[in-house]
This record gives C-alpha cells, structure tokens and sequence, in this order.
C-alpha cells in the first residue's frame, strides 16, 4: 500500500517491499519443498519406471515451482518512490529490488500529461488500484498498489491539490 511523505516542498509516495516479509517469503519458499524430500529421497525408489515414480515426481515438480515463485518474490518485489518536487520543479521515479537496478527517472513538473487510476485486473479475486502517472513523451509511471480505489483516489487527490499550489 502507498504511503505519503508530504512537506512544504515535496510530496513522496513511497511503496517499499519490508525486509522483514522479504524473509518471511523466503522461509514460506522452504515449505513446498518438504514434498520433493518426502516423496523422492525418503523413500529411496529403485525403479524410476513405473506410474507412481511419474506421478510423484509430478507432484515434486509443482512443488519446486511454488518454491522457486516464493523464492522470486522475496528477490524481485519492487520498491518505488515517486517525487514531487515543487523546490526543483521535478517529477522523479525511482524503482529497484534487490535483483533489479536502480532505475531513475527525473521529469519537469510541467511534462506530467495525466494523473489516472490504473486498474489491475486479476483472474481470481478482486482487482487492485495504482495511481498512474503518464507524461507528454508517453512514458507512464505507477505507485504501489491497493485493493481499495478509496485510498488510490485519495492519493490521486492529494497530487493534483500539491501540483495545483505551485
């Protein structure tokens, strides 16, 4: 969820991924893996041909999958930060994970073409909101999400009241 540092100057929304569920992911990633050792290597199989050896490796294989999901959200969820800046007159994202680089960019204020809610659409359960940020060269930033539109349309409100004081 997005969280808002506002000051006279600047006006920050910051949606950072905790180290602490970071690690908690992680130890999550290590439980499917309890399917792979009871299934294959306990039972020490002799005869790699048959049905059940099949559908048992199967099953392991799913399970090293739900693994290596866990494993790359702990490493690959972003962290961003978008920067109004009414002292330098700049717009600034900056995005980064601790497998992604830093990725900066730095805008005039005056370049920002729309302020939008995204809508992410998902198969199963309801969607999520993003504040999206699209500027005249057509390059389009969005926050952290949230499954509430209340709070993104807040935080849509509470950027066109900081950029309509400058």
């Amino acid at each position: 969820m997005p969280r808002i540092v506002e000051t006279n100057e600047s006006l920050e929304i910051q949606d950072r991924m905790l180290p602490l569920k970071r690690v908690i992911l992680f130890l999550l990633s290590l439980i499917p893996l309890l399917a792979p050792y009871r299934l294959l290597i306990v039972p020490d199989w002799h005869d790699y041909l048959n049905p059940h050896f099949l559908f048992v490796a199967f099953v392991s294989f799913g399970a090293l999958v739900v693994s290596g999901l866990f494993i790359w959200a702990a490493i690959a969820g972003l962290n961003s930060l978008m920067r109004f800046n009414k002292q330098h007159n700049t717009f600034t994202y900056i995005a980064d994970a601790p497998v992604v680089p830093i990725r900066k960019y730095e805008y005039p204020i005056g370049s920002i073409r729309t302020l939008d809610i995204a809508t992410h659409d998902w198969s199963d359960g309801p969607p999520s909101y993003s504040l999206k940020i699209e500027m005249e060269d057509g390059q389009q930033f969005t926050s952290g999400s949230s499954w509430s539109r209340t709070v993104i349309e807040e935080v849509k409100e509470r950027v066109a009241f900081f950029l309509a004081q400058r």
